[in-house]
């Protein structure tokens, strides 16, 4: 790893985009978006330009890391957090920047054994990264 930014949008973002949209609280945005009990048209009025938004920014950060390393290249990026689990972030990420993209897993190589609780943590995987982080600490300490 040789550079990380924390971005000021994600998933809290969406959440407010939702609630301004529809007319919602925004308890109700949050439960909607993560139930995914969400109109029809809800792709293309909200998800895609939220999408453009998010991948435009990170574009923005690649940008900045080349202008301020001095680096040329970037390998790839990997995206991490509750609004890394949105459908097609990693993808219009890719397209966005030209740099491979994936979500980032703290689950890999762990076995689980509740099949439930195993396809439910690998769909949510990037919004444990920083806590699994912060629980390893100690294991590594």
């Amino acid at each position: 790893l040789v550079f990380d930014r924390d971005l000021s949008f994600g998933g809290s973002q969406l959440t407010n985009l939702i609630e301004s949209h529809y007319g919602l609280s925004a308890t109700e945005a949050e439960r909607k978006k993560r139930s995914r009990d969400l109109p029809a048209g809800y792709e293309s009025s909200v998800i895609a330009p939220y999408l453009a938004n998010t991948a435009l920014e990170i574009e923005r950060g690649v940008q900045f890391f080349h202008s301020s390393s001095g680096r040329q290249r970037v390998s790839k990026i990997i995206l991490s957090g509750g609004g890394a689990c949105i459908t097609g972030l990693a993808r219009a990420v890719s397209s966005q920047t030209g740099i491979a993209c994936e979500l980032a897993s703290p689950f890999d190589g762990m076995t689980i054994k509740s099949e439930q609780v195993n396809k439910r943590l690998r769909r949510e995987a990037p919004a444990y990264y920083f806590a699994a982080g912060l629980a390893m600490r100690r294991f590594l300490a």
